[in-house]
């Protein structure tokens, strides 16, 4: 082979490897399309997931006031059992 013929093989090699800029513009805007459609479904999921901690945040709440009025109900009946006992004992004492 020439060299001629090389130059000539070497710059239709070169000419299949340039790359039309519409098309790398192209493959720029899928890029970007898909990466913000990446970013939308990320988003969705974190509204998702900030919407279970919500959710979650008003079950502990529940759970809480519940915790509160059965504490209230015991420390009431423990006064109540007290005071009964406390009567029982002066009846005893007084009886003796």
């Amino acid at each position: 082979m020439s060299l001629a013929d090389r130059l000539a093989q070497l710059d239709s090699e070169l000419d299949a490897l340039s790359v039309d800029p519409a098309s790398l513009e192209d493959v720029r805007a899928r890029l970007l399309s898909g990466r913000s459609s990446d970013l939308a479904v990320v988003d969705a999921e974190l509204a998702a997931l900030s919407a279970d901690v919500a959710g979650l945040d008003a079950v502990l709440d529940a759970a809480r006031q519940q915790a509160a009025a059965r504490a209230q109900e015991v420390a009431s009946v423990a006064a109540e059992r007290a005071e009964r006992a406390k009567t029982a004992r002066a009846e005893v004492e007084a009886r003796v």
